[in-house]
Protein backbone atom coordinates (compact mmCIF):
# COMPACT_ATOMS: atom_id res chain seq x y z
CA UNK A 1 0.00 0.00 0.00
CA UNK A 2 1.38 3.08 -1.39
CA UNK A 3 0.89 6.86 1.41
CA UNK A 4 -1.13 9.52 0.27
CA UNK A 5 1.36 12.48 1.09
CA UNK A 6 -1.55 15.23 1.18
CA UNK A 7 0.38 17.06 4.07
CA UNK A 8 3.69 16.88 2.42
CA UNK A 9 1.94 18.42 -0.96
CA UNK A 10 0.75 21.66 1.39
CA UNK A 11 4.06 21.89 2.79
CA UNK A 12 5.57 22.33 -0.36
CA UNK A 13 2.92 24.83 -1.80
CA UNK A 14 3.58 26.58 1.64
CA UNK A 15 7.28 26.56 0.54
CA UNK A 16 6.44 27.87 -2.76
CA UNK A 17 4.68 31.26 -1.33
CA UNK A 18 8.19 32.51 0.14
CA UNK A 19 11.56 33.09 -1.28
CA UNK A 20 13.55 30.09 0.00
CA UNK A 21 17.12 31.58 0.26
CA UNK A 22 19.51 31.65 3.10
CA UNK A 23 19.56 35.30 3.31
CA UNK A 24 15.67 35.11 4.80
CA UNK A 25 16.59 33.72 8.06
CA UNK A 26 16.53 35.95 10.57
CA UNK A 27 19.68 37.13 12.48
CA UNK A 28 17.89 36.08 15.75
CA UNK A 29 17.96 32.52 14.60
CA UNK A 30 20.95 31.58 16.84
CA UNK A 31 21.64 30.51 20.21
CA UNK A 32 22.56 32.97 22.82
CA UNK A 33 23.87 31.29 26.04
CA UNK A 34 23.40 32.86 29.52
CA UNK A 35 20.37 34.31 28.01
CA UNK A 36 16.55 35.22 29.17
CA UNK A 37 13.23 36.19 28.00
CA UNK A 38 10.87 37.79 30.09
CA UNK A 39 7.01 37.85 30.11
CA UNK A 40 5.56 40.48 32.05
CA UNK A 41 1.80 40.38 32.97
CA UNK A 42 -0.98 42.79 33.44
CA UNK A 43 -4.56 42.81 34.34
CA UNK A 44 -7.69 44.38 34.11
CA UNK A 45 -10.76 44.52 36.18
CA UNK A 46 -9.31 41.75 38.75
CA UNK A 47 -9.21 41.48 42.80
CA UNK A 48 -8.25 37.72 42.93
CA UNK A 49 -5.31 35.91 43.84
CA UNK A 50 -3.87 33.95 40.79
CA UNK A 51 -0.73 31.36 40.82
CA UNK A 52 1.49 32.09 38.07
CA UNK A 53 4.17 29.81 36.78
CA UNK A 54 5.62 29.14 33.16
CA UNK A 55 7.52 26.10 31.58
CA UNK A 56 10.20 26.21 28.73
CA UNK A 57 12.48 23.79 26.89
CA UNK A 58 16.31 24.76 25.88
CA UNK A 59 17.93 22.16 23.00
CA UNK A 60 21.32 23.53 24.56
CA UNK A 61 21.13 21.12 26.86
CA UNK A 62 17.87 19.45 25.86
CA UNK A 63 15.91 20.54 29.08
CA UNK A 64 12.11 21.00 30.08
CA UNK A 65 12.00 23.33 33.33
CA UNK A 66 9.57 25.39 35.04
CA UNK A 67 9.91 28.78 36.34
CA UNK A 68 9.23 30.37 39.38
CA UNK A 69 5.65 30.42 40.48
CA UNK A 70 4.19 34.15 41.33
CA UNK A 71 1.17 34.60 43.81
CA UNK A 72 0.12 38.11 42.85
CA UNK A 73 -3.62 39.73 43.11
CA UNK A 74 -3.98 42.91 40.57
CA UNK A 75 -0.73 42.07 39.17
CA UNK A 76 0.72 44.78 37.28
CA UNK A 77 4.01 44.36 35.92
CA UNK A 78 4.29 40.79 37.47
CA UNK A 79 7.17 39.23 35.39
CA UNK A 80 8.33 35.78 34.61
CA UNK A 81 11.64 35.05 33.58
CA UNK A 82 12.07 32.08 31.39
CA UNK A 83 15.63 30.99 31.02
CA UNK A 84 15.98 30.46 26.98
CA UNK A 85 19.02 30.55 25.18
CA UNK A 86 17.13 30.35 21.63
CA UNK A 87 13.70 31.22 20.34
CA UNK A 88 11.03 28.67 20.89
CA UNK A 89 7.85 28.17 20.65
CA UNK A 90 7.85 25.82 23.37
CA UNK A 91 7.30 27.95 26.11
CA UNK A 92 3.85 28.05 28.41
CA UNK A 93 2.52 29.86 30.51
CA UNK A 94 0.04 28.58 33.75
CA UNK A 95 -2.39 30.77 35.66
CA UNK A 96 -4.70 29.06 38.08
CA UNK A 97 -6.10 25.79 36.81
CA UNK A 98 -7.77 27.82 33.50
CA UNK A 99 -5.55 29.27 31.53
CA UNK A 100 -2.52 28.07 29.63
CA UNK A 101 -0.70 29.86 26.84
CA UNK A 102 2.03 28.42 24.46
CA UNK A 103 4.20 31.05 24.11
CA UNK A 104 6.94 31.96 21.25
CA UNK A 105 9.82 33.85 22.92
CA UNK A 106 13.46 35.40 21.75
CA UNK A 107 16.17 35.55 24.30
CA UNK A 108 16.95 39.24 25.45
CA UNK A 109 12.79 40.30 24.18
CA UNK A 110 10.36 41.35 26.29
CA UNK A 111 6.25 40.44 25.66
CA UNK A 112 4.08 41.94 27.32
CA UNK A 113 0.90 40.32 28.07
CA UNK A 114 -2.26 42.05 29.77
CA UNK A 115 -5.51 39.89 30.94
CA UNK A 116 -9.11 41.34 30.96
CA UNK A 117 -11.37 39.73 33.84
CA UNK A 118 -14.39 42.19 33.14
CA UNK A 119 -16.18 38.94 31.77
CA UNK A 120 -14.37 36.34 33.50
CA UNK A 121 -16.27 33.54 31.17
CA UNK A 122 -14.13 35.05 27.75
CA UNK A 123 -10.35 35.65 29.43
CA UNK A 124 -8.67 33.97 26.90
CA UNK A 125 -10.55 35.44 24.28
CA UNK A 126 -9.40 38.79 25.18
CA UNK A 127 -5.84 38.22 25.77
CA UNK A 128 -3.70 41.42 24.47
CA UNK A 129 -0.11 40.65 23.99
CA UNK A 130 2.40 43.80 22.92
CA UNK A 131 5.83 43.63 21.72
CA UNK A 132 8.07 42.43 18.92
CA UNK A 133 6.76 39.02 18.45
CA UNK A 134 2.77 39.94 20.06
CA UNK A 135 1.38 39.03 16.43
CA UNK A 136 2.83 35.55 16.43
CA UNK A 137 1.88 35.13 19.98
CA UNK A 138 -1.35 36.34 18.80
CA UNK A 139 -1.94 33.50 16.01
CA UNK A 140 -0.74 30.98 18.85
CA UNK A 141 -3.71 31.84 21.54
CA UNK A 142 -6.11 31.79 18.63
CA UNK A 143 -5.09 28.65 17.57
CA UNK A 144 -5.16 27.03 21.49
CA UNK A 145 -8.84 28.15 21.13
CA UNK A 146 -9.78 27.21 18.07
CA UNK A 147 -8.24 24.04 17.12
CA UNK A 148 -5.63 22.89 19.80
CA UNK A 149 -7.68 20.56 22.01
CA UNK A 150 -8.77 18.44 19.55
CA UNK A 151 -5.71 18.17 17.69
CA UNK A 152 -4.24 16.95 20.74
CA UNK A 153 -7.01 14.06 21.02
CA UNK A 154 -6.72 12.83 17.42
CA UNK A 155 -2.81 12.74 18.84
CA UNK A 156 -2.95 10.39 21.20
CA UNK A 157 -5.79 7.93 19.25
CA UNK A 158 -3.11 7.79 16.64
CA UNK A 159 -0.52 6.99 18.46
CA UNK A 160 -2.33 3.52 19.50
CA UNK A 161 0.09 0.48 18.96
CA UNK A 162 -2.71 -1.57 17.37
CA UNK A 163 -3.05 0.45 14.46
CA UNK A 164 -1.13 -0.35 11.70
CA UNK A 165 1.27 1.95 9.80
CA UNK A 166 -0.22 2.59 6.92
CA UNK A 167 -3.35 3.69 8.78
CA UNK A 168 -0.77 5.57 11.55
CA UNK A 169 0.63 7.83 8.69
CA UNK A 170 -2.04 8.35 6.90
CA UNK A 171 -3.70 9.87 10.37
CA UNK A 172 -0.77 11.45 11.46
CA UNK A 173 -0.61 13.36 7.62
CA UNK A 174 -4.09 14.08 7.97
CA UNK A 175 -3.72 15.75 11.50
CA UNK A 176 -0.57 17.76 9.87
CA UNK A 177 -3.23 18.49 7.19
CA UNK A 178 -5.83 20.70 9.50
CA UNK A 179 -3.25 22.50 11.52
CA UNK A 180 -1.26 23.29 8.16
CA UNK A 181 -4.39 24.54 6.46
CA UNK A 182 -5.51 26.48 9.54
CA UNK A 183 -2.13 28.32 9.41
CA UNK A 184 -2.28 29.42 5.78
CA UNK A 185 -6.02 30.60 6.28
CA UNK A 186 -5.35 32.57 9.05
CA UNK A 187 -2.40 33.98 7.23
CA UNK A 188 -4.51 35.32 4.68
CA UNK A 189 -5.63 37.67 6.61
CA UNK A 190 -3.33 38.22 9.31
CA UNK A 191 -0.26 38.73 7.51
CA UNK A 192 2.69 36.40 9.67
CA UNK A 193 6.47 36.80 9.28
CA UNK A 194 7.89 34.58 6.12
CA UNK A 195 10.15 33.34 8.68
CA UNK A 196 7.47 32.31 10.84
CA UNK A 197 5.34 30.41 8.21
CA UNK A 198 9.44 28.23 7.41
CA UNK A 199 9.73 27.89 10.94
CA UNK A 200 6.27 26.20 11.47
CA UNK A 201 6.38 24.15 8.20
CA UNK A 202 9.73 22.74 9.49
CA UNK A 203 8.80 22.28 13.32
CA UNK A 204 5.96 19.92 11.60
CA UNK A 205 7.55 18.47 9.01
CA UNK A 206 10.11 17.11 11.56
CA UNK A 207 7.85 16.53 14.53
CA UNK A 208 5.51 14.00 12.35
CA UNK A 209 8.79 12.69 10.67
CA UNK A 210 10.28 11.81 14.31
CA UNK A 211 7.10 10.34 15.20
CA UNK A 212 6.81 7.78 11.88
CA UNK A 213 10.58 6.96 11.94
CA UNK A 214 9.41 5.88 15.59
CA UNK A 215 6.27 4.27 15.41
CA UNK A 216 8.02 0.57 14.38
CA UNK A 217 10.21 0.56 17.34
CA UNK A 218 6.95 1.79 19.26
CA UNK A 219 4.85 -1.10 18.42
CA UNK A 220 7.31 -3.65 19.24
CA UNK A 221 8.38 -2.04 22.23
CA UNK A 222 4.51 -2.15 23.12
CA UNK A 223 3.58 -5.01 21.97
CA UNK A 224 6.53 -7.01 22.31
CA UNK A 225 5.87 -8.63 18.43
CA UNK A 226 8.19 -7.26 15.65
CA UNK A 227 5.17 -5.50 13.15
CA UNK A 228 5.11 -5.92 9.34
CA UNK A 229 6.83 -2.37 7.31
CA UNK A 230 5.30 -2.26 4.63
CA UNK A 231 6.91 -1.27 1.28
CA UNK A 232 6.71 2.55 1.17
CA UNK A 233 6.64 3.31 4.91
CA UNK A 234 9.66 5.20 4.85
CA UNK A 235 9.15 6.77 1.52
CA UNK A 236 8.89 10.52 3.05
CA UNK A 237 12.32 10.52 3.88
CA UNK A 238 13.45 11.26 0.66
CA UNK A 239 11.25 14.43 0.79
CA UNK A 240 13.28 15.77 3.69
CA UNK A 241 15.96 18.18 4.01
CA UNK A 242 18.50 16.38 6.19
CA UNK A 243 20.91 19.38 6.42
CA UNK A 244 18.66 21.97 7.13
CA UNK A 245 20.02 25.32 8.20
CA UNK A 246 16.67 26.81 8.80
CA UNK A 247 15.58 24.38 11.71
CA UNK A 248 19.11 24.99 13.92
CA UNK A 249 16.52 26.40 16.57
CA UNK A 250 13.83 23.56 16.28
CA UNK A 251 14.03 20.93 19.22
CA UNK A 252 12.17 18.49 16.83
CA UNK A 253 14.73 19.06 13.98
CA UNK A 254 17.45 17.90 16.24
CA UNK A 255 15.50 14.87 17.91
CA UNK A 256 14.58 14.07 14.16
CA UNK A 257 18.34 13.65 12.75
CA UNK A 258 19.43 11.38 15.96
CA UNK A 259 16.31 9.00 14.84
CA UNK A 260 16.98 9.22 11.41
CA UNK A 261 20.86 8.56 12.14
CA UNK A 262 19.76 5.67 14.06
CA UNK A 263 17.53 4.11 12.16
CA UNK A 264 19.61 3.82 8.74
CA UNK A 265 23.30 3.61 10.01
CA UNK A 266 22.95 1.43 13.45
CA UNK A 267 23.55 -1.96 12.72
CA UNK A 268 21.36 -4.29 14.39
CA UNK A 269 23.77 -5.94 16.48
CA UNK A 270 24.20 -2.60 18.48
CA UNK A 271 20.48 -1.91 18.52
CA UNK A 272 19.97 -5.19 20.20
CA UNK A 273 22.39 -4.30 22.84
CA UNK A 274 21.67 -3.85 26.14
CA UNK A 275 21.94 -0.35 27.36
CA UNK A 276 25.04 -0.16 28.78
CA UNK A 277 28.38 1.80 28.83
CA UNK A 278 29.85 -0.34 25.51
CA UNK A 279 26.62 1.16 23.84
CA UNK A 280 26.79 4.41 24.69
CA UNK A 281 30.14 4.82 23.55
CA UNK A 282 29.49 2.93 20.19
CA UNK A 283 26.45 5.26 19.63
CA UNK A 284 27.96 8.47 20.52
CA UNK A 285 30.95 7.40 17.82
CA UNK A 286 28.15 6.89 15.61
CA UNK A 287 26.26 9.83 15.74
CA UNK A 288 29.77 12.12 15.72
CA UNK A 289 30.38 10.06 12.69
CA UNK A 290 27.25 10.94 10.64
CA UNK A 291 27.09 14.74 11.79
CA UNK A 292 30.80 15.06 10.07
CA UNK A 293 29.64 13.47 6.87
CA UNK A 294 26.09 14.44 6.90
CA UNK A 295 25.83 17.91 8.24
CA UNK A 296 27.44 21.19 7.89
CA UNK A 297 28.40 24.88 9.97
CA UNK A 298 25.88 25.35 12.75
CA UNK A 299 23.79 22.52 12.09
CA UNK A 300 26.67 20.19 12.37
CA UNK A 301 27.80 21.89 16.12
CA UNK A 302 24.14 22.14 17.39
CA UNK A 303 23.86 17.98 16.29
CA UNK A 304 26.89 17.22 18.40
CA UNK A 305 26.32 19.77 21.22
CA UNK A 306 23.10 18.27 21.34
CA UNK A 307 24.08 14.67 21.25
CA UNK A 308 27.21 14.97 23.68
CA UNK A 309 25.72 17.13 26.55
CA UNK A 310 22.47 14.53 26.56
CA UNK A 311 24.67 11.62 27.54
CA UNK A 312 26.38 14.29 29.83
CA UNK A 313 23.37 14.33 31.53
CA UNK A 314 21.83 10.83 31.13
CA UNK A 315 25.66 9.01 31.23
CA UNK A 316 27.49 10.11 34.38
CA UNK A 317 29.17 6.77 34.52
CA UNK A 318 30.84 7.38 31.09
CA UNK A 319 31.52 10.83 31.95
CA UNK A 320 35.29 10.11 31.06
CA UNK A 321 34.89 8.92 27.94
CA UNK A 322 32.41 11.75 27.20
CA UNK A 323 35.30 14.25 27.69
CA UNK A 324 38.35 12.63 25.63
CA UNK A 325 35.09 12.63 23.13
CA UNK A 326 34.98 16.41 23.53
CA UNK A 327 38.87 16.67 23.12
CA UNK A 328 39.34 14.78 19.72
CA UNK A 329 35.96 17.09 18.83
CA UNK A 330 37.61 20.27 19.49
CA UNK A 331 39.47 20.70 16.13
CA UNK A 332 36.01 19.69 14.43
CA UNK A 333 33.88 22.76 15.01
CA UNK A 334 33.21 25.53 12.63
CA UNK A 335 31.36 27.77 15.69
CA UNK A 336 33.66 28.09 18.67
CA UNK A 337 30.30 29.18 20.59
CA UNK A 338 29.34 25.86 20.82
CA UNK A 339 32.70 24.48 21.72
CA UNK A 340 32.90 26.51 24.62
CA UNK A 341 29.07 25.92 25.62
CA UNK A 342 30.52 22.04 25.48
CA UNK A 343 33.40 22.17 27.43
CA UNK A 344 31.79 24.44 30.06
CA UNK A 345 28.68 22.07 30.72
CA UNK A 346 30.79 18.91 30.93
CA UNK A 347 32.91 20.96 33.39
CA UNK A 348 29.88 22.76 35.92
CA UNK A 349 27.86 19.82 35.38
CA UNK A 350 27.39 17.73 38.33
CA UNK A 351 26.56 14.78 38.81
CA UNK A 352 24.97 12.24 41.28
CA UNK A 353 27.71 9.50 40.93
CA UNK A 354 27.28 5.88 42.28
CA UNK A 355 27.96 5.49 46.06
CA UNK A 356 27.00 8.79 46.55
CA UNK A 357 24.14 9.22 49.55
CA UNK A 358 20.99 9.97 47.55
CA UNK A 359 19.81 12.84 48.74
CA UNK A 360 16.40 13.09 51.61
CA UNK A 361 13.21 14.48 51.29
CA UNK A 362 10.03 15.31 53.09
CA UNK A 363 6.91 14.87 51.10
CA UNK A 364 3.21 14.33 51.95
CA UNK A 365 1.36 11.24 50.39
CA UNK A 366 -2.12 11.46 49.33
CA UNK A 367 -3.54 11.19 52.77
CA UNK A 368 -1.28 13.99 54.08
CA UNK A 369 1.01 11.79 56.01
CA UNK A 370 4.76 13.02 55.54
CA UNK A 371 7.48 10.65 54.10
CA UNK A 372 11.16 10.74 54.60
CA UNK A 373 13.18 8.77 52.00
CA UNK A 374 15.27 7.62 55.08
CA UNK A 375 12.22 5.85 56.07
CA UNK A 376 12.87 2.98 53.56
CA UNK A 377 16.50 2.22 54.82
CA UNK A 378 17.42 -1.02 54.30
CA UNK A 379 15.14 -1.64 50.63
CA UNK A 380 16.19 -1.67 47.64
CA UNK A 381 14.30 1.99 45.73
CA UNK A 382 13.12 2.93 42.16
CA UNK A 383 12.46 6.81 42.59
CA UNK A 384 9.91 8.03 39.17
CA UNK A 385 10.00 10.97 38.82
CA UNK A 386 6.74 11.83 36.79
CA UNK A 387 3.97 14.13 36.29
CA UNK A 388 0.56 13.81 34.79
CA UNK A 389 0.71 15.10 31.27
CA UNK A 390 4.06 13.50 30.58
CA UNK A 391 3.38 11.11 27.37
CA UNK A 392 6.48 9.05 28.16
CA UNK A 393 5.55 8.88 31.94
CA UNK A 394 2.38 6.95 31.56
CA UNK A 395 4.09 4.58 28.73
CA UNK A 396 6.19 3.79 31.89
CA UNK A 397 3.07 3.07 33.66
CA UNK A 398 2.85 -0.36 32.94
CA UNK A 399 6.20 -1.59 33.54
CA UNK A 400 6.06 -0.26 36.77
CA UNK A 401 3.00 -2.54 37.94
CA UNK A 402 4.71 -5.28 36.41
CA UNK A 403 8.02 -4.47 38.73
CA UNK A 404 5.53 -4.00 41.95
CA UNK A 405 4.13 -7.69 41.14
CA UNK A 406 7.89 -9.10 39.79
CA UNK A 407 8.81 -7.80 43.86
CA UNK A 408 6.10 -7.94 45.67
CA UNK A 409 7.02 -9.52 49.73
CA UNK A 410 10.83 -8.95 48.69
CA UNK A 411 12.92 -5.75 50.35
CA UNK A 412 11.84 -3.11 46.71
CA UNK A 413 10.11 -0.29 47.27
CA UNK A 414 9.05 2.10 43.58
CA UNK A 415 7.76 5.59 45.10
CA UNK A 416 6.67 7.75 42.52
CA UNK A 417 7.13 11.36 43.43
CA UNK A 418 4.71 14.20 41.29
CA UNK A 419 5.79 17.75 39.90
CA UNK A 420 4.92 20.27 37.95
CA UNK A 421 1.03 19.76 38.61
CA UNK A 422 -1.65 21.12 41.28
CA UNK A 423 -2.48 18.45 44.38
CA UNK A 424 -5.79 18.12 42.92
CA UNK A 425 -4.34 17.26 39.56
CA UNK A 426 -2.04 14.67 41.17
CA UNK A 427 -4.59 13.22 43.11
CA UNK A 428 -7.66 13.21 40.00
CA UNK A 429 -4.31 11.49 38.48
CA UNK A 430 -3.85 8.71 40.80
CA UNK A 431 -7.28 7.84 40.27
CA UNK A 432 -7.69 7.80 36.63
CA UNK A 433 -4.05 6.33 36.12
CA UNK A 434 -4.27 3.61 39.10
CA UNK A 435 -0.58 3.90 39.92
CA UNK A 436 1.43 1.18 42.02
CA UNK A 437 3.66 2.10 44.71
CA UNK A 438 4.42 4.84 47.51
CA UNK A 439 2.83 7.94 45.57
CA UNK A 440 4.42 11.44 46.74
CA UNK A 441 3.52 14.91 46.09
CA UNK A 442 6.49 17.69 45.79
CA UNK A 443 4.71 20.34 47.60
CA UNK A 444 6.61 23.89 47.96
CA UNK A 445 9.89 24.63 47.19
CA UNK A 446 10.63 20.73 47.45
CA UNK A 447 10.26 20.42 43.47
CA UNK A 448 13.13 22.72 42.94
CA UNK A 449 15.54 20.88 45.35
CA UNK A 450 14.46 17.76 44.06
CA UNK A 451 15.21 18.91 40.49
CA UNK A 452 18.51 20.66 41.36
CA UNK A 453 19.93 17.79 44.09
CA UNK A 454 18.73 15.05 41.40
CA UNK A 455 19.70 16.41 38.20
CA UNK A 456 16.75 15.99 36.42
CA UNK A 457 16.09 17.28 33.12
CA UNK A 458 13.56 14.96 31.49
CA UNK A 459 10.71 13.24 32.19
CA UNK A 460 10.41 10.53 33.30
CA UNK A 461 13.32 10.72 35.43
CA UNK A 462 14.30 7.07 37.62
CA UNK A 463 16.89 6.94 40.40
CA UNK A 464 18.01 3.34 41.72
CA UNK A 465 19.01 2.96 45.34
CA UNK A 466 20.61 0.49 47.09
CA UNK A 467 19.78 -0.88 50.70
CA UNK A 468 22.28 1.57 52.49
CA UNK A 469 20.36 4.45 50.59
CA UNK A 470 23.69 5.16 48.55
CA UNK A 471 22.49 5.96 44.49
CA UNK A 472 23.75 2.61 42.67
CA UNK A 473 22.01 5.16 39.44
CA UNK A 474 20.78 8.21 39.06
CA UNK A 475 19.16 7.82 35.29
CA UNK A 476 19.11 3.83 35.43
CA UNK A 477 17.35 1.89 32.45
CA UNK A 478 13.60 2.61 32.40
CA UNK A 479 11.17 -0.04 33.69
CA UNK A 480 10.10 -0.76 29.85
CA UNK A 481 13.92 -1.25 29.32
CA UNK A 482 15.21 -3.67 31.51
CA UNK A 483 15.46 -2.16 35.28
CA UNK A 484 14.60 -4.95 36.76
CA UNK A 485 18.13 -6.86 36.42
CA UNK A 486 19.78 -4.86 38.10
CA UNK A 487 17.09 -4.60 41.48
CA UNK A 488 17.60 -8.30 41.14
CA UNK A 489 21.16 -7.63 41.59
CA UNK A 490 20.77 -5.20 44.53
CA UNK A 491 18.10 -7.41 46.14
CA UNK A 492 21.17 -10.09 46.25
CA UNK A 493 23.82 -8.07 47.95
Amino acid sequence: MKFNFVSTALFIFVFTTIQYSQNNIPDFFTFQFNSSSTVIINSNNDNKVHSIWGQFGNLLPHTRIKTDTLSSNIFQNSSLIYRINMPTSGCSLFMDKDIKLDLFLVPNDTLFITLDFTDTNKVMQNIEFKGRFASINKYLLKKNIDINGELFKRRLRVRNPRIDLAAFADSLDSIDNVELEYLNNYNKTNNLPGWYLRYENNRMIYSSSELKINQPSYIEHVTSKEGKIPQYYFDFLNKIKIDNNESIILINYFQFLENYFYEKYFSQEIKRMNYNSERDQKSIAIDLQCADKYLTGEVEDIFKCFIISDYIILHPEISQFIDSVINEQSNRFNYNKYLSFLKDFSKNTLRLNPGDKAPDFYLPDQNNQYVNLTDYKGKVILLNFWFPGCAPCRKEIPFEKKLEEDFKGKNFSLINICEQTSKENWIDALSKLNLVGINLFAVGNWENILNKSYFINSWPHYTLIDKNGNIYSNNPNRPSEGISEDIIKLLSE
